[in-house]
């Protein structure tokens, strides 16, 4: 008969051995995911580590990859299609001298023009004509049956060269034009359409955040001044709900994670305070659902984390409802909803600078607080 003691040394050596492997399984998959040299580069300079945390979550599932990485893509839908456009492929350099005022360095990426439209019944994507320059930390809204993108970084992110390209794109004919500017150059904004207008909030520019609302008319074609935000912040999330602009979260010169919410009434002209997030995160993605708010994800770069919290608004009850988090925390990523289910495209599961192919979905309609 087996000595006890050697088959209890032997299956504690069985589960040591496992362990191992899982974690160096883990490892590969880690590096599969979010490393290219430039982004190890970054992290290593900045002294912090990317593991993902990646886990089954309820109402949660995992739909078909994209065939690229990307970073700070931006995602709307029209119907029951999705539109994904532009984002960051890769990290070229970090840390170079910057001559813009308030800029305090430059950081270089390769910036992305595609532009797809995602069929969720079928799971498939079809590319479709190029945006009009390549775009990151943009706008992109919906009026009428027409995608419109506007503002956003090129090869250079941080606030340094904002634009105010302002474009369309006509769903019928694959085709995109040219719109007025908007008045002000920035990135990483909060936008929203109501009615037939457009109102543009917050963001960044030469290295400061925004308190500046912008309104664009469809009808009569023209830009206007709006009152300002109470508090500037950018890499905020938008989304309008019961016929208010919300923005949400985001960053300013102290800290890169804010807990503040507020909502813009176009009727009475005026921002109102809401109750704040329960976890303060820049760089999250927020939708509307059944008229209510969704707040997905984010980070907060200084502290070299991210956050898969997700958590839902009701205007009515003016409260937050927590609901069961994202099955990879990721900032950056693009987020859209069609079917009822909200969508979430690449971005980054880990502070600062990383992409990720990743596509999940979840369903608010069943979801129960954790």
């Amino acid at each position: 008969m087996p000595d006890p003691h050697l088959l209890t040394r032997f299956h504690a050596a069985a589960r040591l051995l496992g362990l191992f492997v899982g974690l160096a399984a883990a490892a590969i998959a880690v590096v599969a995911l979010t490393d290219t040299p430039p982004e190890r580069a970054v992290r290593k300079t900045l002294g912090i580590g990317c593991v993902p945390d990646q886990r089954d979550s309820p109402g949660w599932r995992s739909e078909r990859e994209l065939s690229a990485k990307v970073d700070e893509p931006k995602a709307v839908a029209v119907g029951e299609r999705i539109y994904l456009a532009g984002g960051i492929d890769n990290l070229v350099s970090f840390g170079k001298p910057s001559d813009v005022p308030g800029v305090k360095s430059l950081t270089e990426v390769h910036a992305l023009d595609q532009l797809r439209r995602f069929d969720p019944a079928s799971g498939r994507y079809r590319t479709l004509a190029k945006l009009p320059e390549p775009l990151n930390h943009f706008g992109m809204v919906v009026h009428g049956s027409d995608v419109y993108v506007l503002g956003g970084e090129g090869d250079v992110v941080g606030g340094a060269y904002p634009r105010a390209g302002f474009f369309r794109y006509r769903t019928a004919k694959n085709q995109w034009s040219r719109m007025p500017s908007m008045p002000s150059h920035r990135s990483a904004f909060a936008s929203g359409v109501i009615g037939d207008r457009l109102y543009v909030a917050g963001g960044l520019y030469h290295g400061q955040p925004l308190r500046r609302l912008e309104i664009y008319d469809f009808r009569t074609g023209r830009w206007s001044r709006g009152p300002d935000m109470p508090s500037a912040r950018e890499h905020v999330a938008s989304a309008v709900a019961g016929g208010k602009l919300y923005v949400i979260g985001g960053r300013d010169r102290r800290t890169d994670a804010l807990a503040t919410v507020e909502r813009f009434n176009p009727r009475a002209a005026r921002w109102e305070a809401v109750r704040p997030l329960p976890t303060p995160r820049a760089g999250l993605g927020a939708e509307e659902v059944d008229g209510k708010v969704i707040a997905l994800g984010g980070g907060d770069d200084r502290g070299g984390t991210v956050t898969g919290a997700v958590g839902r608004f009701d205007p009515q009850r003016g409260e937050w409802e927590a609901l069961p988090r994202m099955m990879t925390k990721r900032h950056g990523f693009a987020v859209a909803s069609a079917g009822g289910r909200v969508y979430t495209f690449g971005g980054s599961p880990c502070a600062y600078y990383a992409a990720s192919d990743l596509v999940e979905s979840f369903d608010p309609r069943q979801a129960r607080s954790p």
